[in-house]
């Protein structure tokens, strides 16, 4: 939502799609999930994308919420594209990579990969360079990593620190950089 905010405050025409089923980023920016049209409905041809689009002060979001959990077995055909006219579309994923993941990996020109200081998420991050090189040899040959954002992060803690190379490491392997800013815990 602060990327969201940020790209709205420069003057930028910006969309929100939210792809984790968890809702989060429609949650947190006031909406009712459970009782609006989402991209699940997109998903299954029950709305246009304009339909699903909530206009907030900020941004217009094509929300999300549990239902869409289901569309890993359900979406075994292809999909509906739609185009729309935004300066910046941005996509929330889960964290794990699942088919909704690497259907906005296909979608998307640019990756920010966000990072808390752990362990696990150290794991989860070099399992991504897989399905990276899998979307841009079949699907997408122009996506590319930002770069790495640590979130959650202190520089204090001998951890966080630790992390913070070992992130750097993973970065040079993805051809990136892990981001000078980092959001504190």
């Amino acid at each position: 939502a602060a990327l969201l905010t940020g790209l709205h405050r420069r003057g930028a025409a910006v969309l929100g799609v939210d792809m984790d089923p968890q809702g989060s980023l429609g949650f947190s920016l006031g909406l009712d999930i459970e009782h609006c049209t989402t991209i699940y409905d997109v998903f299954r041809g029950q709305a246009e994308p304009e339909q699903a689009i909530v206009r907030t002060d900020t941004c217009d979001i094509l929300p999300s919420n549990i239902l869409l959990s289901g569309a890993e077995l359900e979406f075994n055909r292809p999909g509906r594209e739609f185009l729309l006219l935004y300066d910046y579309i941005i996509i929330d994923t889960p964290p794990a990579l699942s088919l909704l993941t690497v259907n906005a990996y296909v979608a998307t020109d640019s990756l920010i990969i966000p990072m808390s200081p752990e362990i696990l998420s150290l794991l989860g991050v070099s399992q991504i360079k897989e399905t990276i090189e899998s979307v841009r040899s079949y699907y997408n040959s122009r996506l590319r990593v930002l770069g790495i954002l640590l979130n959650k992060f202190s520089a204090r803690l001998t951890l966080n620190r630790e992390v913070l190379e070992m992130a750097e490491q993973i970065a040079a392997q993805l051809d990136t950089r892990v981001f000078q800013s980092k959001i504190r815990g």
